[in-house]
């Protein structure tokens, strides 16, 4: 996977390199708008304790306003990464942004 960047709930550029070598979850969304994205994020969420046991880091990415980003890290308040993806820049660059 190449390197991405994307902006945590501090508002600061993260790179995916920092979870380099550990088991990870990237689920890129459309945003909180989107049942079926909010449906998926439920799902692992549900997961929460099983994936933290497996020391699985789970990271959602989305091109929403960091706004709505953070509205839906506190609704879940799980320590999850929740970024925006500004401009969808990590999407395209994995050929993924439509």
């Amino acid at each position: 996977m190449p390197v991405l960047e994307a902006v945590n709930l501090a508002g600061e550029t993260v790179s995916t390199s920092v979870f380099a070598g550990k088991p990870a979850i990237y689920m890129f969304y459309r945003g909180n708008w989107c049942p079926l994205c909010v449906a998926q994020i439920k799902e692992l969420v549900a997961d929460y304790h099983r994936l933290a046991d497996a020391g699985v880091e789970v990271v959602f990415v989305s091109p929403q306003p960091e706004k709505e980003t953070q509205k839906l890290a506190a609704k879940f308040d799980v320590p999850f990464h929740f970024l925006t993806d500004v401009g969808g820049a990590a999407a395209q660059k994995l050929g993924i942004y439509s």
